[in-house]
């Protein structure tokens, strides 16, 4: 099993960035590897079809929501990406009255690539969103 941790710091509120990435489908508005994404429903359960650059897909579901915690779990429920497994967790923790530590996390089993490959993919998607986040709230 590979896994992928991120914690990276964000020169702004917590509440703030949640407020941008707490919307489980509409991660394209925020994350540069997602072309487009939308959800079916609200809350646990949401199923989240996302156009990936490069013409991959995901459908992912939406397994748990914490609002107060500023936290949300999601799996792949099926995918084009070479891997099978996939379950990840966003979090944004308080650092500061102007800053916050994004959290984001996963595990999965990557299929016919290296693990370092799949690895490398994933973490270059996450700190793609970071720096979007960044920028977007730079000022």
């Amino acid at each position: 099993m590979a896994s992928v941790s991120i914690a990276e710091p964000i020169a702004s509120p917590a509440a703030r960035v949640w407020d941008l990435i707490r919307d489980f489908g509409g991660i394209a508005d925020w994350l540069p590897a997602a072309e487009a994404s939308e959800a079916d429903a609200a809350g646990v359960g949401a199923i989240r079809k996302l156009a990936l650059a490069g013409g991959a897909r995901a459908d992912e579901r939406l397994e748990a929501f914490d609002d107060a915690a500023r936290s949300y779990t999601y799996t792949v429920i099926d995918s084009t990406l070479p891997m099978t497994g996939y379950r990840a967790t966003i979090r944004v923790a308080e650092a500061g009255d102007q800053a916050c530590v994004l959290h984001w996390s996963s595990t999965f089993e990557p299929v016919g690539v290296p693990d370092e490959e799949m690895i490398a993919q994933i973490r270059e998607s996450y700190m793609g969103g970071v720096e979007n986040l960044r920028s977007r709230l730079a000022g």
